[in-house]
């Protein structure tokens, strides 16, 4: 069994490589001496294409072919963060709010498909489930987004910014999810 690529946040540690193992074997066993050799403190691990998470603890032969990111996710904050409390706050905001836009993608990417193909779910209660993933994950990212864009423009007086932004974004938020709710309404039997 073949699967392959390397990522870093730092492009000169990027490389791409072939792992090898049997079908018994865990992703984790194979990749553990990657983690060791980069000294991985936060392993992430997920497909390329879609991004979606893999379980260190699924067999190999699930993976078979396909591009596995291997990455550290310990997160990297602004030193400005250590002098502005708020700042932090909103940096961890973000950086939450991005990890659930990349669970609820993987989500659909992993079980819709599979759940369809198998009739796993009447087509109703399979349209309630998975219709509405893409958009609350598209809600997800431009609130995430926003508050990005917060952070860049950040200044020594940020709770004026960040009140008006969060009020803003919220407002979006909650329209985005009365959307959602109203598409469900009209969706249900």
């Amino acid at each position: 069994m073949k699967f392959s690529h390397l990522q870093s946040s730092k492009p000169e540690l990027s490389r791409h490589c072939s792992l090898v193992g049997s079908a018994s074997q865990t992703i984790g066993h194979i990749v553990s001496k990657i983690i060791d050799e980069f000294k991985i403190k936060d392993l992430g691990l997920s497909l390329g294409g879609s991004r979606a998470q893999v379980d260190p603890h699924a067999f190999v032969s699930l993976l078979e072919g396909d591009i596995l990111v291997i990455e550290d996710r310990t997160p990297s904050w602004d030193p400005k963060g250590d002098e502005d409390r708020l700042f932090r706050l909103t940096e961890q905001l973000v950086a939450g709010e991005r990890s659930f836009e990349t669970t609820l993608r993987s989500a659909k990417e992993i079980y819709a498909g599979s759940s369809h193909r198998l009739e796993f779910f009447i087509e109703e209660d399979y349209r309630l489930i998975f219709d509405n993933v893409s958009d609350l994950a598209d809600a997800s990212h431009e609130f995430s987004q926003q508050m990005a864009d917060v952070l860049k423009n950040w200044e020594t007086d940020a709770k004026q910014i960040v009140g008006y932004t969060t009020t803003e974004n919220v407002s979006f938020t909650i329209n985005k999810l009365q959307t959602v709710n109203a598409v469900r309404k009209c969706s249900a039997p």
